[in-house]
């Protein structure tokens, strides 16, 4: 022991001298390391089996130890590459030999950049895990005690597989044997964008392998992108795009893993796609915190504020979420906790968290969840799933309809319970329920509530509620269910009362799967309005045995349906204003109404009945009464359009009352629809005729679109007929039949003018045929054949005659036209046919025609609008009067248009007595007006009709009329003094204004010279003015009046005056030879009778004449055209007699001064007043009457001789003046009598044809002087 001194001291020595020389070896060769830079290089790629260069190595030693400085190392290995500008080594020799180990005073890395070529973090499924390190990487853990970096870089592939880049300007890392602290600032560049400012801190610890086991790392960072961070799996699958946060992270390390992690974003922004939508998630002060649980997870998120999603807030809540994944000990479990949760906000975040339950995320993104959940307590293991417990309390729930499960809305309730037993208390408003294919369309629920319990237990089942009241669309129902299910056995029992406001939508509520297709797609198009006050609905049984039709159970509604509207078939109207009673019992439905509303017709004693669903048909009939046109409409809007189309065409006025029978399959099939229809006294017009029915009385049947009648009788024109159809559908129209026949009375006959009707007498049979074809699309083209006999008519016309009538053949009509024109062809053989074609319309419009006897050849019809007539021998005189009355209709009787171009020719026509040669007349339409064109032998000239109010224009350049024989005149002078009461009546308002002209007019041989006037028709008055004809001998002028009185009767006034210088030039002009000579005329007269102007009525006739004749002479009288003229008022014999008195005196001319006259007539009788004869021998004084009408006259003649002369000469002369004629010639001579003679007074009596003339005084001259 002695000796440990000595020993230790030597040993001292021993070592310091080592130490002296190893420090002295230091000193001399650290200096020169870097001629030894290849074998360190060859050394140090040895020991990390890694190529190792660097480009100088210097050194020197310290007062600790040894100063090394490496520039330009490089260091190559297959997982990552080294690199340094500058390493400093300072190697504390002291403390490394007290610590045993090595221990570097400084150990400084200056611009080192390593490079990783794989990942160093590794896991999937959300598990991160570290990688063990590498050689180079053992380096800095294993030997390094502490080193520091400056302008550093680390480039690593981040767990999502992108590349980023870890730049650390100081980083200072403490290693203690297996733990290793580090502190720093670094700062991170990824492919988008540069993030600075993270503060690291870690308190890692490794284990003997130097993997790293666990730790602690705290991180704070501002503005750092976060989203390289999640591994390549959670990036793929959660869909994150874009995530930067201002965070501080504590994150734990247990066993090479991460265990746990808070997470506290002060400020961040995420963005992620689900579905093609994007989101964006901002945060403020939130904490997010997650930690194993075993192998599984519990993530909670202690409160919720803050946190703003698409730009709305969320609401502060709780949520915390353990999972436990399915491992050997334990199937896979769910517990999650959560408070005011906004279930819309989980739709888009949920994807997020995908890699921990995708199946789970995937439904609920199906789903669509909406609302609040207030509460929510969730214990669920999804392989046994009856071992799950829930508590739940939710407000205004919602979720889309996703496979067997309903969606809803505004859902609002409690669940409490397990699979065992529970309740649910609910609450509906507003609520849409989508139950997919059970119902037709979703149950719009406006409120409801009511509690439904559960228990369970092996296989059975109890299902059932308390206070169900529910109300939707249009119904209300309350009451309660009760469902058990025993094994394979079920029932289902409900009872509630129904109230439905409106029955069109009925069709919601009707389960298809348990009512049947068919009928439900019925009953959904069937029922279109109505309201049910006291429905109930019953069901009790299987619900799969339903409709129950082995009598197994009981369903029934009863619906007594209110002002319904129900559609049978969709191809018939709908039903309106209907009480129905519905009663569905199990596989019927019986439905019965008293009245309803067939479109606006009214059916009464409604039935309605479906015997079995399975015949898939319902049965209805109904008793129907409507008008025509409601019948019409109805079937219109039915399968039997073409019915309807007929009744367009036949219209039907008034009530009508039938039967309705329909047979209407659900499969689709045609509807069989008959009944019958009553006709009692209805008007039927046929369109297509433009004609009207009265009275229709009959019946006829239809099925489908069959009709047929029975004989229907109607009044036609105020005329009987009889008529029945049948119709029928072909091809391409609906066909309908009708035949006709009547036995008309021609008097009652309508349309034809009164007095052709009081003149015509007896019945007239005919019958025809009518076609009718009615496309369902286009115009209607009926056919009409009509024969008529008039053999048994009597007439009482000039024209046609009763034997004309009765030698008539059968007149046969046939026409075919549609509802635009119409073709006629009509003949009477032998006498006439003739040819038309129609435009149909509001008026009639011929537009074509020919009419011909039956000697000439038809013309065919063209393309030009054009009337043709052409009748030979047709006696003019006698079809005038027919004519006439025709052409009197007024325009309601007569509203026929007829072409622009009328062409009238009448070989042999006779009229007022002259056959005329070849008259040809052109009817043509100007521009402003028709014009008819007279031509032929005896007729030239032309008719202007204006289209405005402006008069006619009558010019006619040539007449020549010569029919009227000496016979014949001396009959109509005769007639002229009677009225005849059969004449046609003329009506003058019909008359219109005319300027007439005619330049040269014969008549009887005669040329009467130029004749002129105008006519104006004046409120019913036709007015003659400025009338004038002139010719060498004289002119007359006048002026009148035609018009009617309140009885319709015409009345004729005229006004004039005639001149001419000498009167029996006048005379001579005209043809008669009269024995006035060289005396000029002047008469004024005013006249008026009641009847046409051309035919005078003596018993009516008025008025007054004055006369002048100025100085001339009376030639002796011959008998001649003047003796006619004088025989009017005796004049001949009297002056025979006076020629026998006084033959000494009455030898030659008379002559006189002037002869005046102022007669008066008055209701045809000629008072003569004033009539004074101022002659050379003699004035005469007359007064006295003539009875026209009678023909008998009583005058009083005085005769005052002024020289000697006859008497005879004298009387004579003064009767001529009342005739208008002359005296014939007295004798110049005078015998010795007539100079005594100073007054002759004579009496003429007795009639024109026979007169008596008696002299009543003879006074001399030496009487008168006594």
């Amino acid at each position: 022991m002695k000796r440990l001194p000595k020993y230790l001291l030597v040993i001292t020595v021993f070592c310091l001298i080592v130490f002296a020389l190893v420090l002295s070896g230091f000193r001399y060769f650290l200096p020169r390391l870097d001629s030894y830079r290849p074998e360190i290089e060859s050394y140090l790629t040895k020991q990390l089996n890694s190529p190792v260069s660097m480009t100088k190595i210097m050194g020197e030693w310290q007062n600790f130890g040894p100063d090394i400085q490496v520039e330009g190392l490089n260091i190559t290995n297959k997982d990552v590459n080294v690199t340094a500008e500058k390493v400093t080594f300072s190697f504390d020799v002291w403390r490394s030999l007290f610590a045993f180990r090595l221990h570097f005073r400084e150990l400084t890395f200056e611009q080192l950049y390593v490079n990783y070529h794989s990942p160093i973090f590794t896991g999937q499924s959300g598990d991160i895990t570290l990688t063990e390190p590498d050689d180079i990487s053992s380096i800095f853990l294993e030997q390094f005690d502490r080193f520091k970096l400056i302008e550093s870089r680390f480039v690593f592939l981040t767990p999502s597989g992108d590349t980023s880049t870890l730049h650390v300007p100081e980083l200072m890392w403490l290693n203690q044997k297996n733990r290793h602290r580090a502190q720093g600032e670094v700062t991170l560049d990824t492919p988008v964008n540069h993030y600075g400012g993270l503060k690291v801190r870690l308190d890692l610890y490794t284990t003997e392998n130097g993997l790293i086991d666990n730790g602690k790392v705290f991180l704070t960072a501002d503005d750092i992108d976060i989203s390289p961070w999640l591994s390549q799996w959670v990036k793929n699958n959660s869909g994150v795009g874009e995530a930067k946060a201002s965070l501080s992270n504590w994150i734990e390390i247990t066993q090479g893993r991460i265990t746990g992690s808070q997470l506290q974003i002060h400020q961040g922004e995420m963005d992620w796609s689900n579905d093609g939508t994007s989101h964006a998630l901002k945060v403020e002060d939130l904490i997010l915190r997650m930690r194993r649980q075993e192998n599984g997870w519990l993530a909670d998120i202690p409160y919720t504020r803050k946190i703003t999603m698409d730009g709305e807030e969320w609401p502060d809540g709780y949520l915390a979420v353990l999972y436990q994944p399915k491992e050997k000990q334990h199937d896979e479990a769910w517990r999650i906790r959560a408070k005011n949760i906004e279930l819309d906000r989980l739709y888009a975040v949920l994807p997020l968290f995908s890699f921990l339950t995708p199946d789970f995320v995937r439904q609920w993104q199906y789903r669509q969840f909406s609302g609040m959940v207030n509460d929510f307590a969730l214990d669920l293991t999804p392989e046994h799933f009856e071992q799950s417990a829930i508590n739940l309390s939710w407000e205004n729930v919602g979720w889309k309809r996703w496979q067997e499960i309903p969606s809803i809305q505004h859902f609002s309730g409690q669940l409490k319970g397990n699979m065992q037993r529970g309740e649910l208390n609910f609450a509906l408003a507003n609520s849409e329920i989508d139950t997919g294919e059970l119902f037709k369309a979703p149950l719009n629920i406006e409120k409801g509530k009511g509690t439904v319990y559960w228990t369970h237990s092996g296989d059975d089942l109890s299902l059932w509620s308390e206070g169900l009241d529910v109300q939707a669309t249009s119904a209300w129902v309350t009451g309660d269910f009760r469902y058990e299910k025993q094994g394979e056995d079920q029932r289902l029992s409900i009872l509630s009362g129904v109230r439905v406001t409106n029955a069109g939508d009925a069709w919601r509520y009707l389960p298809e799967k348990y009512v049947g297709k068919e009928l439900t797609q019925y009953l959904s198009e069937a029922i279109i309005a109505g309201n049910i006050d006291n429905g109930t609905f019953i069901f009790h049984g299987d619900p799969a045995d339903f409709p129950f039709d082995n009598h197994k159970g009981w369903f029934q509604v009863y619906a007594p349906v209110k002002h319904a509207t129900f559609k049978f078939d969709s191809e018939w109207p709908a039903l309106f204003d209907l009480d129905i009673n519905l009663d569905f019992k199990n596989d019927g439905l019986w439905m019965s109404s008293a009245q309803a509303k067939v479109g606006k017709a009214t059916a009464t004693n409604l039935s309605a009945v479906i015997e079995s669903y399975r015949q898939e048909k319902i049965l209805i009939n109904a008793d129907i009464e409507a008008t025509g046109d409601e019948l019409k409409e109805y079937f219109l809007d039915s399968q039997m359009a073409s019915i309807g189309h007929t009744l367009e065409e036949l219209k039907v006025a008034g009530k009508i009352n039938g039967t309705l029978k329909l047979d209407i399959p659900f499969g689709g099939e045609d509807v069989v629809a008959s009944g019958d229809i009553n006709l009692k006294n209805n008007d039927v017009t046929l369109n297509f005729m433009d004609t009207t029915l009265q009275g229709v009385s009959g019946q006829f049947r239809y099925h489908n679109d069959k009709l047929e009648s029975d004989t229907l009788t109607a009044n036609w024109f105020g005329q009987p007929l009889a008529f029945s159809f049948t119709s029928h559908n072909d091809t391409d129209n609906y066909q309908v039949d009708v035949g006709l026949k009547g036995q008309w009375d021609i008097q009652k006959t309508q349309g034809l003018p009164s007095d052709i009707q009081q003149k015509l007498s007896g019945i007239l049979p005919w019958s025809g045929n009518v076609n009718v074809k009615i496309p369902e699309k286009g115009d209607v083209d009926y056919q009409v054949d009509l024969t008529g006999n008039i053999n048994a008519l009597n007439s009482k016309l000039t024209a046609p005659e009763t034997q004309d009538l009765k030698t008539s053949p059968p007149i046969v009509i046939s026409a075919k036209g549609n509802s635009e024109t119409l073709s006629v062809n009509a003949s009477a053989e032998k006498l006439w046919k003739l040819n038309s074609q129609w435009a149909l319309g509001k008026q009639l419009r011929l537009l074509q025609g020919n009419l011909v006897s039956s000697s000439i050849k038809l013309p065919e019809l063209g393309s030009q609008q054009r009337l043709t007539i052409a009748l030979k021998g047709l006696e003019g005189d006698k079809w005038l009067p027919t004519l006439m009355a025709f052409s009197s209709l007024t325009p309601s009787e007569n509203e026929v248009t007829f072409p622009d171009n009328v062409h009238i020719s009448l070989p042999d026509l006779n009229f007022a007595g002259q056959k005329w040669r070849d008259p040809q007349t052109e009817i043509m339409r100007v521009s402003d007006g028709v014009k008819f064109a007279f031509s032929g032998n005896e007729l030239r000239g032309d008719v202007f009709i204006p289209e405005t109010s402006t008069p006619w224009q009558v010019n006619i350049n040539y007449l020549y009329f010569n029919g009227v024989s000496s016979d014949q005149e001396e009959k109509t002078l005769k007639m002229a003094s009677a009225s005849d009461p059969n004449a046609l009546k003329f009506s003058v308002k019909n008359i219109p204004s005319i300027d007439f002209e005619c330049r040269e007019c014969w008549v009887n041989g005669l040329l009467l010279g130029k004749i002129q006037g105008s006519l104006k028709q004046s409120n019913g008055t036709l007015l003659l003015t400025d009338g004038k004809l002139k010719n060498s001998s004289g002119e007359l002028h006048v002026n009148g009046e035609w018009s009617d009185d309140i009885a319709g009767n015409n009345i004729t006034k005229l006004q004039g005056k005639l001149k001419a210088d000498e009167i029996d030039e006048m005379a001579a002009y005209f043809g008669y030879i009269v024995p006035i000579l060289q005396s000029p005329l002047s008469a004024d007269f005013s006249l008026q009778w009641h009847n046409t102007p051309w035919n005078f009525d003596l018993a009516t006739l008025n008025g007054d004449i004055k006369s002048t004749l100025g100085k001339g002479r009376i030639e002796k009288v011959n008998v001649g055209q003047a003796g006619k003229l004088l025989r009017l008022v005796s004049f001949d014999a009297l002056l025979r007699k006076l020629q026998f008195d006084f033959r000494d005196t009455f030898s030659e001319h008379f002559e006189y001064d002037s002869i005046k006259s102022e007669i008066t007539i008055n209701q045809g009788i000629m008072n003569a007043d004033s009539v004074r004869v101022d002659g050379v021998i003699a004035d005469i004084a007359i007064s006295g009457k003539v009875d026209l009408l009678e023909r008998k006259m009583d005058l009083q003649v005085v005769v005052t001789p002024e020289i000697s002369a006859t008497v005879g000469v004298a009387t004579a002369f003064a009767i001529n003046p009342i005739a208008g004629a002359a005296v014939f010639a007295a004798s110049k001579v005078l015998g010795p009598l007539w100079s005594k003679i100073s007054v002759i007074r004579y009496h003429v009596t007795g009639t024109m044809e026979q007169p008596k003339i008696d002299e009543v005084l003879r006074q001399l001259k030496e009487n008168q002087a006594l």
